[in-house]
């Protein structure tokens, strides 16, 4: 067996970000972390962009886009076609020239999205014959909810996490949908967070405030807690901070009205979020189509409350009623933010609970993770 202080890794991760576009950088803080003890190679399958949409705004930082360095990972960028048809998307991958990988001898392959970086994978590992790990993110199960079980798309994702030799997800309900219709096993690997030093000021009133941290776009649902912000008539004094920008800044901000307990902060430095989140008693982001959500462990590690949509994200790694609120539709929501801002014991107990559980979620916790997960396969 391969020294575990010493293995040799491919990351194939498709979404990560380049120089020129940003991105969740999670994928690449784990590569660094796991770059301490070990040989990590990244490979981001990138779309080949036809000339003719090269100056759009999608598509313009990927175009000519070559091999680059971020930070002191070096990245390698693999073009594929990706066929604008669903059921067919990823018909061209069995051109796909993947001769580069097959001499370097790898101990693992870690494909960090099932669409493409799972499917080409599976053709290094058929190759090389080396274990590889898929993990399952909310795109994938998008793309998989959106064609026939019988399209090639299907039954490649079919084929791949059958031949895998484990499978990873974030939360358990992303793990119980495979499950259901793949019947494969998986295991949980949450994001890990960086627990603040930063002490839970004492509040000099009763106020209570609550804070949402999100980018300005529909899947966040941020109308959904200004709405319930401004139907609050109850006798409590609240707050509502919002912290991001986004195409639907000017929108929002007209929603908001004259209410002067709701506050727009725009886009501040991370070091200045999480103070607000220390002075925060309830975080509010009911957003949809979350894969994850890192904001979600900040806010538990700065001593809120959190209320999240019932879907993906936190579910599943946060109880539910015991460590996190769960709502699955505006009412829902609105319900619950009440009842918090009515109950400041209930804010406390859940608090305490879901600051109790992120202290197994630091860096250090998920990182040695993954090193079981890597060990148990080589």
């Amino acid at each position: 067996m391969t020294a575990l202080s010493n293995m040799k890794i491919l990351f194939i991760a498709t979404n990560i970000p380049t120089t020129k576009r940003k991105s969740n950088g999670v994928i690449l803080r784990i590569a660094a972390f796991l770059s301490k003890k070990h040989d990590i190679n990244v490979v981001f399958p990138k779309e080949i962009i036809p000339f003719w949409l090269r100056y759009k705004a999608k598509f313009k930082s990927l175009y000519n886009l070559k091999d680059y360095v971020l930070g002191n990972q070096e990245i390698e960028v693999l073009p594929y076609l990706r066929l604008p048809y669903k059921p067919y998307a990823f018909w061209g991958l069995r051109y796909l020239n993947l001769s580069r990988f097959i001499s370097r001898n790898y101990d693992v392959i870690h494909a960090h999205f099932l669409f493409p970086d799972g499917l080409i994978a599976q053709r290094i590992s058929q190759k090389i014959n080396r274990p590889y790990v898929v993990s399952i993110r909310y795109s994938d199960i998008a793309l998989l909810a959106s064609v026939s079980h019988n399209s090639p798309t299907f039954q490649s994702a079919k084929s791949c996490l059958e031949e895998a030799n484990a499978i990873h997800v974030l939360n358990d309900y992303t793990g119980r949908y495979i499950q259901k219709v793949f019947q494969t096993d998986y295991s949980v690997i949450p994001h890990g967070v960086d627990l603040p030093k930063l002490s839970k000021l004492t509040s000099q009133n009763d106020k209570i405030i609550i804070t949402c941290v999100a980018e300005f776009i529909p899947l966040k649902q941020i109308d959904w807690v200004i709405n319930a912000v401004k139907s609050y008539e109850g006798d409590v004094e609240i707050a509502l901070k919002i912290v991001g920008k986004g195409p639907l800044q000017k929108k929002l901000q007209s929603l908001k009205g004259i209410d002067s307990r709701i506050q727009f902060l725009g886009h501040i430095p991370h070091n200045r979020v999480m103070e607000i989140l220390t002075e925060s008693h309830i975080f509010a982001m009911p957003s949809t189509k979350e894969t994850f959500g890192l904001v979600y462990l900040e806010a538990a590690a700065t001593h809120n409350a959190i209320i999240a949509y019932h879907k993906y994200s936190i579910n599943g790694v946060f109880e539910s009623e015991k460590e996190a609120l769960f709502c699955s539709g505006y009412s829902s929501f609105k319900d619950q933010l009440h009842q918090l801002i009515n109950d400041p014991k209930l804010i406390k107990n859940l608090a305490d609970n879901a600051l109790q559980k992120v202290q197994n979620m630091s860096w250090n916790s998920i990182i040695k993770k993954y090193n079981r997960l890597y060990e148990t396969l080589v």
